[in-house]
C-alpha cells in the first residue's frame, strides 16, 4: 500500500486557518512587507523542494511506516505538513504584530513560537483527535524553531497569565476551540514500544527540514528570488564528469576494466598500489549488490586510502541514483588541507568542471574564505551569491564537503547554531570518515552506534578507513559490516610495505641517551649525504629541550633543524613541511616533534626515535619512515622507541595514563613482546580485539546513558553532556602582532593572502594600513583592517566580507593551553594578562600580545613555555600537543 505523496497532500492541505492579507510575518522586501499567509505557503513549498531535491520522501516514508504503521503514512504526513506549513501561525499573537511588524514598543509577550505550539496543537488535535504522539513531536518541534531543540518531557508547561489570555485571543481569531495534549497522553506515549533512535533521528530530520524551509523562505522573499534556492547536488551529468575527471590520472585508468591479479609478484610500490585500488575496485561493487552500505577499509601507511575512497565512492555514486553528496571526514585539520587538494584535483579536474563554487568545499575553522578568487572579476559577484556560498557552507549545501570529524557527529548530538539545519542535507550521501580511532574512547561506541543507525535509517553510506582500523563488529550489537580487503593483513606483511625495523630501546630515558643513539645511528649509515631523521616526544617542554640540546651540540654541526610542536603556528607548520617534502633539496636535517606530526603530515624520513606511546601512535610515526617505501632504503631505516623521562615519571604516563589504550600496555594483556609483534607484524587486529573488550567497559555506562537520554528524546542533555572528542583543557587563544618575512610562509599561504586582501574593499582600507609591506605581513595591519569592517558592516548583507576577513585573521591566532598552578593561585593567562605580554580588546572579544611577547614568542620556533612556567615558578608537568 503506498501513501500519497507530500506534493499530492499538499494540494488538499486546509490553509484557511490564518485570515488573509490582515497580519504579516515581519520580513521585509524593501518598504513592502509579506502577509503572513503567503510565508506559510512559500514555507510549505521550499519543504516539498527540498524533499524532492534531496529525494527524502522514500526515507520518511520508511520511518513512518516501521514507527506508525503503513496504513497511518498518509495521515502522519498530512500532520508532519500541517506542522510546516503553520509553524509561524503564533505570529498572530497582537503584541508580536506591533512589536515586530510595526516596531512600536511594547511591554507584552511579542513572541511566536509558543504560541504556534499551542495553536497547532488545538487545530490538529480537532482534525486527527487519535494522533497524540506525532503531534506530540511536532509541537516540540514548532516550539524550538526559533532556539535549539530542548528536553522533551511529559508535564504541562508552565504559561503565565499573560501567554494563556493571548493563545485564547488567537484560539478566537482562528476559531478553533482550545484542545492540549494530557500529561497522560504523553506518558502512554513514551510507553510506547517504539524504536527510539528512530523517534529520535525523526525529530532530527524533521527539526532540520522545518528550519531549513524557514530559512530559505525568508530570503526567498527578502531577495526576491526568481527561483527555489539551489541544492547543490551531484546529478547524473556532475557524477559521469567527476567519473571521466578520476580515470583522466593515468593511474586510476581502465580500473573497471582489469582483473586483479596475484599481488605477491608486484615489485614496485605503485604497482602494489594499483592491485590494492583493483581489489577493493571489485570488492565494492560485490558488496554492494549483497546489500552492504557500510564498509571498513583497512589498507598500510601509503598505501592509497583516500585515491581508493574515491574509487568506492564513484562505484556508490553509480549502484545508489539517490545519493546526493559526499562528505569526507577527517580528525585534523592538517588532515584536511593536506588531502582537500587531492580530491579536488581527482574528482573536479578543471577542464571538467571549471568553476567549483556549490561543488566542493573544505569547511573548518582556519579554511580560508576566497571562493571566487578563480572566476574573474569578483566586484561582479553580487552580495546576494556571495552571503548564498556562506549559507552552503553552514549548511553543509555543495555536492562534495571535506570537514573535521566534529563537525560531522556534532549534526547528530548538537542542537545549536548551525547544526540545526544539517542532518536533512546529510541523507542520501556517502560518508567518507579517516582515522576512526582518534574518537572519544568513553564514547566511541555512542557514535558507532549513530553510524549504524542513520546508515539504515537515513541511506548513508559510510567508509570507514585507517592504517590502524578498529573493527567496528566489535563495538556494535549483532553487526556484520566487511572489510573491503578480505585479508588486509597479506598487504601489510607485503616485503614492499615493510618499509622499516621497528626496535625498542627502552633503556634510553634522557637526553645524553637519545644523541648517543643519533651519532651511532649517523655514524653507522649516514656518515655522508642527504638524510632526514625525525625526533617524535610527547611533552612540548621535552622536545624544545631535546631540539635546544641538538642545536648546539657540535656533533651535529652538520646538520639543519626544524621543530615542530603545538606552540608553532599552523602558518609555520606548513612551510617546513612545504620545505621538508622537497625532494630536489639535499640535506641533511633533523626534526623534533611532539605528537603534531602523527597524523596527515605527509613527509618521509630515513630514521626516526619514538618516546614510548599507545600503539596507534608508534605506527603513526612509523608511516613517516621510509614513507614512500623505497626497497634500498628499507634495509637500514629504522624506527626506535624510548622512554624518556624528566625526572621520577616517564613523559608517556603523565600523557597517557588515563587512556585505556596506554593501560593495556602491561604484561597481564599487551607485554612488552606482544607490543613489537603486533608493530613489526602490523596485528593491529589483534590489539584492537584486545581494546575493544576494554573499551566496552569503560564505554558501558556512557551508552547506556546516552542510549536512555535517546530514548527520552532529551536532546539538550546529549547537547551538553556528549563531545566528539574529550578535550577539557583551557586553551587560550592569542592573535600575535608581528612582521612575518613572505619567504616564512608557504606558497599556499602567500598566494591566499595575497588573493584576499586584492579584494576591492579590503584594498580601500589596506592604503591605510597595509598589510604586506616591505617584503613583510604586517598581522597588526590584519587586524585593524578586519575592525574596520566588522564594524562598518552589515553581519548579513555583507558575510561574506566578513568571513573572508576574518579567515585571514584566523591564520595569525595560536592557541595555547592555560596551565594553572594551583599552589601559586596564577595560570598562564594571569601571568600574560599581568606582566603586560597580552591585552584584551573587550569590543570584540579578542586578545592581542604585544610587543613584550615576543621575548617568549617567534614564529620560526614557537612559544617558550618552559621559559614561562620559570617566570611564575611553576613545576608543572609539560603540555602534550
Amino acid at each position: 500500500m503506498s501513501s500519497d505523496t507530500f506534493n499530492e497532500l499538499f494540494i488538499i492541505l486546509d490553509k484557511s486557518l490564518v485570515p488573509c492579507n490582515q497580519f504579516y510575518s515581519a520580513h521585509r522586501q524593501g518598504d513592502n512587507l509579506e502577509f503572513l499567509e503567503d510565508h506559510l505557503e512559500l514555507c510549505g513549498k521550499y519543504f516539498l523542494h527540498i524533499i524532492d531535491k534531496l529525494e527524502l520522501e522514500p526515507i520518511l516514508d520508511e520511518l513512518i511506516s516501521d514507527l506508525f504503521g503503513e496504513k497511518q503514512q498518509n495521515k502522519i504526513k498530512q500532520i508532519i505538513l500541517y506542522g510546516i506549513y503553520y509553524h509561524d501561525v503564533g505570529k498572530l499573537n497582537p503584541n508580536f504584530q506591533i512589536a515586530k511588524v510595526k516596531g512600536n514598543k511594547i511591554s507584552g509577550n511579542s513572541y511566536h513560537s509558543l504560541f504556534s505550539e499551542k495553536i497547532l496543537t488545538s487545530f490538529l488535535l480537532k482534525k486527527f483527535p487519535n494522533s497524540h504522539g506525532i503531534i506530540y513531536l511536532l509541537a516540540n518541534i514548532i516550539r524550538s524553531h526559533h532556539s535549539s531543540l530542548t528536553n522533551f518531557h511529559v508535564k504541562d508547561d508552565d504559561t503565565s497569565r499573560e501567554e494563556k489570555e493571548l493563545i485564547q485571543k488567537i484560539l478566537h481569531l482562528v476559531d478553533v476551540g482550545e484542545l492540549v495534549l494530557l500529561e497522560d497522553n504523553k506518558r502512554e506515549f513514551f510507553k510506547s514500544n517504539f524504536e527510539w533512535s528512530k523517534i529520535f533521528l525523526l525529530v532530527k530530520l524533521l527539526y532540520s527540514l522545518l528550519v531549513l524551509s524557514d530559512s530559505y523562505s525568508t530570503l526567498h522573499y527578502t531577495y526576491s528570488l526568481n527561483e527555489m534556492y539551489s541544492l547543490n547536488t551531484i546529478n547524473q551529468d556532475i557524477r559521469e564528469k567527476m567519473i571521466k575527471s578520476y580515470s583522466k590520472i593515468p593511474y586510476n585508468s581502465d580500473i573497471d576494466q582489469i582483473e586483479f591479479k596475484n599481488y605477491s609478484c608486484c615489485n614496485d610500490i605503485n604497482e602494489l598500489r594499483r592491485e590494492i585500488l583493483i581489489e577493493c575496485n571489485k570488492s565494492t561493487n560485490k558488496l554492494l549488490k549483497e546489500g552492504n552500505k557500510i564498509f571498513m577499509l583497512a589498507i598500510p601507511t601509503g598505501g592509497g586510502k583516500t585515491n581508493i575512497s574515491m574509487k568506492m565512492a564513484l562505484n556508490i555514486l553509480d549502484y545508489d541514483q539517490n545519493v546526493k553528496r559526499l562528505f569526507y571526514v577527517f580528525p585534523y585539520i592538517n588532515i584536511i588541507e593536506q588531502n582537500y587538494k587531492a580530491i579536488n584535483d581527482a574528482l573536479f579536474e578543471n577542464s571538467f568542471f571549471p568553476h567549483k563554487v556549490g561543488l566542493v568545499s573544505d569547511i573548518y575553522s582556519r579554511a580560508y574564505v576566497d571562493k571566487y578568487r578563480d572566476m574573474g572579476d569578483e566586484d561582479s559577484i553580487s552580495k546576494l551569491k556571495q552571503m548564498m556560498i556562506i549559507r552552503d557552507d553552514n549548511f553543509l549545501n555543495n555536492c562534495v564537503n571535506v570537514i573535521t570529524n566534529v563537525n560531522f557527529f556534532n549534526c547528530f548530538i548538537k542542537t545549536g547554531g548551525t547544526n540545526r539545519y544539517k542532518i536533512a542535507n546529510l541523507c542520501n550521501s556517502i560518508v567518507i570518515i579517516d582515522e576512526i580511532q582518534t574518537l572519544s574512547d568513553k564514547n566511541i561506541r555512542v557514535f558507532y552506534n549513530f553510524i549504524s543507525e542513520t546508515s539504515k535509517n537515513f541511506n548513508i553510506y559510510y567508509i570507514v578507513m585507517s592504517a590502524t582500523l578498529p573493527n567496528l563488529n566489535s563495538f556494535l550489537d549483532d553487526a556484520a559490516i566487511p572489510q573491503v580487503i578480505s585479508n588486509p593483513q597479506k598487504y601489510y606483511n607485503h616485503q614492499l610495505f615493510k618499509r622499516n625495523e621497528i626496535h625498542f630501546r627502552l633503556d634510553i630515558n634522557d637526553m645524553e641517551g637519545i644523541k648517543q643513539l643519533l651519532i651511532e645511528e649517523i655514524n653507522t649509515n649516514y656518515q655522508t649525504g642527504s638524510v632526514k631523521v625525525l625526533v617524535t616526544l610527547n611533552v612540548v617542554d621535552t622536545s624544545r629541550k631535546v631540539y635546544e640540546e641538538l642545536t648546539s651540540d657540535i656533533m651535529f654541526n652538520d646538520f639543519s633543524f626544524c621543530l615542530l610542536n603545538s606552540t608553532i603556528s599552523n602558518l609555520r607548520r606548513k612551510k617546513l613541511i612545504e620545505e621538508l617534502k622537497n625532494k630536489s633539496r639535499e640535506e641533511r636535517i633533523i626534526i623534533v616533534s611532539t605528537q603534531s606530526i602523527e597524523a596527515g603530515v605527509d613527509i618521509d624520513c630515513d630514521f626516526g626515535i619514538r618516546d614510548y606511546s599507545i600503539i596507534d601512535s608508534i605506527e603513526q610515526i612509523s608511516g613517516r619512515i621510509n614513507r614512500e617505501c623505497n626497497e634500498k632504503k628499507a634495509s637500514i631505516s629504522k624506527l626506535f622507541v624510548i622512554k624518556y623521562k624528566d625526572g621520577k615519571v616517564a613523559d608517556s604516563k603523565k600523557i597517557y595514563s588515563d587512556q585505556e589504550r596506554y593501560k593495556i600496555l602491561s604484561p597481564r594483556k599487551i607485554s612488552q613482546n606482544d607490543m613489537k609483534e603486533i608493530l613489526i607484524c602490523k596485528r593491529f587486529d589483534e590489539y584492537y580485539h584486545i581494546l575493544s573488550d576494554e573499551l566496552k567497559k569503560i564505554a558501558k555506562d556512557s551508552f547506556e546513558k546516552i542510549n536512555r537520554e535517546i530514548n527520552d528524546l532529551h536532546y539538550q542533555t546529549i547537547n551538553n553532556e556528549l563531545n566528539v572528542i574529550d578535550d577539557k583543557l583551557d586553551k587560550i587563544d592569542i592573535f600575535v602582532c608581528e612582521d612575518i618575512p613572505l619567504e616564512f610562509l608557504s606558497e599556499y599561504d602567500r598566494y591566499n593572502i595575497e588573493s584576499i586582501i586584492s579584494d576591492s574593499e579590503i584594498q580601500k582600507l589596506e592604503k591605510k594600513y597595509k598589510i604586506i609591506c616591505n617584503g613583510k605581513v604586517v598581522t597588526e595591519n590584519v587586524y585593524k583592517v578586519w575592525k574596520e569592517i566588522i564594524t562598518s558592516t552589515d553581519k548579513f548583507k555583507d558575510i561574506y566580507l566578513r568571513r573572508k576577513i576574518t579567515s585571514l585573521l584566523n591564520q595569525f591566532i595560536i592557541s595555547i593551553i592555560n596551565i594553572k598552578n594551583k599552589a601559586h593561585g596564577q595560570d598562564i593567562l594571569g601571568y600574560l594578562m599581568t606582566e603586560g605580554l597580552i591585552e584584551k580588546d573587550e569590543k570584540f572579544d579578542i586578545i592581542l600580545s604585544t610587543p613584550k611577547f615576543l621575548q617568549y614568542y617567534s614564529f620560526t620556533d614557537g612559544l617558550r613555555l618552559e621559559k614561562l612556567k620559570e617566570e611564575i615558578k611553576n613545576p608543572m608537568i609539560g603540555v602534550i600537543i
